[in-house]
């Protein structure tokens, strides 16, 4: 298993492709929080809303470094993110998140925090 495996996107690996992604996702994001241990960033959570007819839906996303896996760290971050976006966004009805099958961790830290399978997509399954 290497470090990056479920990520969707390539790694970063310089400070100017890290200045890029602050300035041009992380920041314009409505909903994304760091998950920090001291002063070191070893994650995040990211709840993003969907646009117009589908605007009470939302997909949550995160990311844990390796080193912190099966700790609990991601499902607390979870759970304490999801609360905060149901207060912050009140219209929302349901939250969503797209994880790959394979992925057994990420499954397990969903169904801890409330989400269930509701169907598998082609690529991807989808738990609510």
């Amino acid at each position: 298993m290497t470090r990056t495996q479920y990520l969707r996107w390539p790694s970063i690996t310089s400070r100017d492709e890290a200045l890029t992604y602050i300035q041009q996702v992380a920041i314009p994001h409505p909903w994304r929080h760091s998950i920090c241990m001291d002063d070191t960033c070893i994650g995040y959570v990211s709840v993003k809303p969907e646009p117009g007819d589908d605007h009470h839906r939302a997909h949550v996303s995160y990311a844990l470094s390796a080193e912190y896996w099966g700790l609990g760290i991601a499902t607390d971050a979870l759970k304490k993110a999801i609360a905060k976006v149901f207060k912050k966004f009140s219209y929302l009805a349901r939250i969503e998140a797209l994880v790959e099958e394979e992925n057994k961790g990420s499954q397990r830290v969903l169904e801890k925090v409330g989400f269930r399978k509701e169907g598998l997509l082609t690529v991807e399954e989808v738990w609510v």
